[in-house]
């Protein structure tokens, strides 16, 4: 093979892979007649108010309707589904009562959704995932997701704090004389007989 035929196929090998990222790419973006432009949510770590036995924060969304209609005049209804760490934990069509809300094309839409996590999930980070859906004639379609992480701290009560600190210094101690007595040796104990 000469060099002309060897850089021909190296051109054609280029083009053919990237022909195939652009149709992945149109393909990827062809569902998003809709699509989130802007999410909302906790930057920093989300704190347990005192008394408080859940943490609260709200998620802000924005949706865009590019090409989403359901008749002449433009109309489209969406809903959101809301999943924390991989499992659902609201989803708007089955668990409110308006079930869908609309959005002309060309149009954005604010919503705000408050979530409540109680404290006894734990402290950690909370993966969470936003999936926008249009729906038509009782059909409905994924446009977007978008995914955002939310870090939930608990704060402890002052008289949690001193038997914290008391069951560290016990435990402090504890530790402090195995390590004395492992380093000594074993440790002997003598009686004496004083009857004599």
């Amino acid at each position: 093979m000469n060099g002309k035929s060897l850089s021909v196929l190296v051109l054609v090998f280029l083009l053919v892979n990237i022909l195939i990222g652009a149709s992945s790419l149109l393909s990827m973006r062809s569902y998003e007649g809709a699509y989130i432009t802007e999410a909302y949510y906790p930057s920093s770590e989300i704190c347990q108010e005192h008394g408080a036995r859940e943490w609260n924060f709200t998620v802000g969304l924005v949706v865009n309707n590019v090409d989403c209609s359901d008749n002449a005049s433009g109309q489209a209804w969406f809903f959101f589904k809301i999943y924390r760490n991989e499992e659902i934990w609201w989803d708007e069509y089955n668990d409110s009562t308006h079930k869908v809300w609309s959005c002309d094309v060309g149009a954005k839409r604010h919503h705000d959704y408050k979530i409540l996590i109680p404290t006894w999930v734990g402290p950690k980070n909370h993966e969470f995932k936003i999936e926008l859906y249009w729906y038509n004639d009782d059909v409905s379609k994924l446009q977007d997701i978008t995914r955002f992480t939310v870090t939930c701290v608990l704060l402890l009560d002052p008289l949690d704090r001193i038997v914290f600190a008391y069951m560290s210094l016990c435990l402090f101690v504890i530790v402090t004389m195995f390590l004395y007595f492992l380093a000594n040796g074993r440790l002997k104990i003598q009686l004496h007989n004083n009857s004599d």
